[in-house]
């Protein structure tokens, strides 16, 4: 439970982060721009599931 809900807070964050172009580049900068691409495709996957498209 305590994981599914750290999860969710990591594919908030890093919605937030690709909307912000100065986020993206520090976290390119930081060498974690692919896992934050993950992340926001993984969280757009869930909801286009979860609308059954």
């Amino acid at each position: 439970m305590r994981a599914a809900e750290f999860r969710q807070e990591m594919k908030s964050a890093a919605q937030r982060i690709s909307r912000d172009a100065a986020l993206m580049r520090e976290a390119e900068r930081a060498g974690i721009a692919g896992q934050v691409k993950n992340l926001v495709r993984e969280k757009e996957r869930t909801l286009r599931n979860d609308q059954g498209f």
